[in-house]
């Protein structure tokens, strides 16, 4: 079961990262276009044993803020990331 929510920004838009706890080594999930953290939501708790997962919604996608210049380009949600 996913246990935690959060909002993340270090500047417009904030992202939405779903953790799923763990004590292991950080290990980021990362949906698909059009997709959503929920896609991860039955894999997640299976990595807890030997990893740390975090799932992240890309901006304008999931929970994710919206830009409102529309600006979604591949090297924006690389810098995300």
């Amino acid at each position: 079961m996913i246990e935690a929510d959060s909002m993340w920004t270090n500047e417009d838009p904030r992202l939405h990262l779903r953790s799923s706890g763990g004590e292991g080594t950080p290990l980021m999930l990362l949906h698909g276009m059009a997709g959503h953290t929920h896609w991860w939501d039955t894999t997640a708790p299976r990595l807890v044993d030997s990893f740390k997962p975090v799932a992240l919604d890309f901006r304008g996608m999931g929970d994710s803020d919206w830009r409102t210049d529309g600006d979604y380009t591949t090297d924006n949600w690389i810098a995300d990331i």
